[in-house]
């Protein structure tokens, strides 16, 4: 999500933010033999043709989808 930031830069010298970028960090699941924490990756992007959201991860469980729109809601929240 290209941002332009003007708060604190005189008129002309302002700075665009361009991606905003989370990683979420949760113990492993009963099913995974895996010991390492799993990871989901929060991230923006804008490829021209305006902002997309982009998740990545190579396992993430969860028992229960609102346990996935709390992270997806925290990520939007300190994206505004």
């Amino acid at each position: 999500m290209t941002k332009l930031i003007t708060d604190g830069f005189p008129k002309g010298d302002e700075i665009l933010l361009d991606e905003i970028s989370a990683t979420y960090m949760q113990d492993n699941d009963c099913a995974e033999s895996s010991d390492d924490p799993q990871t989901l990756t929060l991230k923006t992007a804008d490829g021209g043709g305006g902002k997309f959201f982009v998740l990545s991860t190579n396992r993430w469980a969860f028992s229960n989808v609102d346990e996935l729109f709390t992270v997806i809601n925290d990520f939007i929240n300190r994206i505004k």
